[in-house]
């Protein structure tokens, strides 16, 4: 078993011995061939006549493909499906957690709000495979300039968000939206 997955599986197990019933849970497992995959277990604690624990039976089945699935379905829901970077979604949630951090520790953060000039003309007159390309390639520009602990959206169209928590004041915003700009500067390739 995953190491990671042993505390809530050993959690699990304690539930079901103190009410003395069934439960369900997932859990990592390295196969014969040492490879991860994820188990479903349905497990039962067996007592003896006289109350006493004697074992737990568990049957498991392989639920890797389920789990990838999620995991696909997770990312789906919470980025864009062209560029691959966070969506309004999850742009509006890392937003609140960061106004969170903020205000609890007396940090400052900035927000950017970034559109693509002429991006229809370009859409209209080179077509929407140059346009969706010119997103993508805009999208990476940008996102190579910002830190790790920074938050990269898109909005939808052309229109793209940043969040940038834990700077120290206005002028670092500044300076991340000139970096920016000069990247954007460069000659995009088709």
């Amino acid at each position: 078993m995953h190491k990671d997955d042993f505390p809530q599986v050993r959690k699990k197990l304690e539930t079901m011995l103190q009410m003395k019933e069934c439960s369900v849970f997932e859990f990592r497992f390295k196969n014969i061939k040492g490879d991860w995959i994820w188990l479903e277990g349905k497990g039962r604690p067996i007592f003896d006549s006289d109350g006493n624990f004697q074992h737990f039976l568990i049957v498991s089945r392989e639920i890797t493909e389920r789990k990838l699935f999620e995991e696909k379905l997770q990312h789906m829901a919470y980025h864009d499906k062209l560029t691959g970077l966070p969506n309004r979604r999850l742009f509006k949630e890392r937003l609140e957690q960061a106004l969170k951090e903020a205000k609890r520790y007396n940090h400052n953060l900035a927000v950017m709000y970034m559109d693509m000039d002429k991006f229809k003309y370009i859409n209209d007159t080179l077509g929407h495979d140059v346009g969706d390309e010119l997103l993508k390639q805009f999208g990476k520009r940008v996102r190579s300039i910002l830190r790790d602990s920074d938050t990269l959206a898109r909005q939808g169209g052309d229109e793209f968000t940043i969040i940038l928590p834990h700077i120290e004041d206005e002028q670092d915003a500044i300076e991340t939206a000139i970096r920016i700009l000069e990247s954007v500067q460069t000659p995009w390739l088709g």
